[in-house]
């Protein structure tokens, strides 16, 4: 007993579709790489910041 052409060509349709979904997947995963990278820079920007001195910004009050 055999396996049919239309059982073949269904296996070889889902297989399309998951490696499409794969492919998917694998892009979003780069994207959030690259915001969590880029979150972290800010982050760390921002804790950098918090470490500086106050600034005075224009004259002193009542001046």
């Amino acid at each position: 007993m055999g396996v049919s052409n239309e059982a073949v060509q269904a296996v070889e349709r889902m297989l399309t579709m998951l490696r499409a979904e794969r492919d998917d997947y694998r892009e979003l995963a780069h994207q959030w790489r690259a915001m969590c990278f880029e979150l972290a820079q800010e982050n760390q920007a921002l804790r950098d910041r918090l470490q500086e001195p106050p600034r005075h910004y224009g004259p002193p009050a009542g001046a």
